[in-house]
């Protein structure tokens, strides 16, 4: 079935530890994800074509570009002492992703660079810009582009 010497089965979790994917490699040749709360995201795995043993591929069209802008709820949230965030690019362009208090003070920029389409990680470890570490609090960031802006909330817990 192309799974010959491989793991018997491979489950995909989310970061809580539940399964959202369970592949039976005995009796499938290849698995696809075409799931529209992934927006734009398609996952093939298949059995690998280069012997490198017990290893699974991906198949060569793999390079997903975002269909849309998006920004990601921040993980964890309430988070001390960091937090990621997450965050898509359909399009090149400039990008600023920035915290700000309750009063709409800045208080750290993450990111301000040009960004070809593609999915993003930022980490804030609860800093100011000059790297002082900010109160507990409730916190906003903001990503902004040409085209597009959102703004979501963190609470940092000490």
């Amino acid at each position: 079935s192309g799974w010959d010497n491989l793991l018997t089965s491979a489950v995909l979790q989310d970061a809580f530890g539940g399964a959202m994917i369970n592949v039976d490699m005995l009796t499938d040749s290849s698995y696809t994800v075409d799931n529209p709360a992934f927006t734009g995201l398609k996952l093939f795995v298949t059995p690998s074509s280069v012997g490198l043993g017990n290893t699974l591929a991906l198949e060569d069209n793999f390079y997903l570009q975002p269909e849309t802008f998006g920004l990601d709820n921040a993980y964890p949230n309430p988070f001390n002492p960091s937090t990621e965030i997450s965050y898509s690019v359909s399009e090149g362009g400039m990008v600023d992703l920035v915290v700000y208090d309750v009063l709409g003070r800045k208080i750290s920029t993450l990111i301000s660079a040009y960004h070809e389409p593609n999915r993003y990680r930022a980490v804030w470890n609860g800093t100011d810009e000059n790297g002082f570490k900010v109160p507990a609090g409730v916190y906003f960031y903001r990503m902004s582009t040409e085209n597009y802006s959102d703004v979501k909330k963190i609470i940092l817990l000490k």
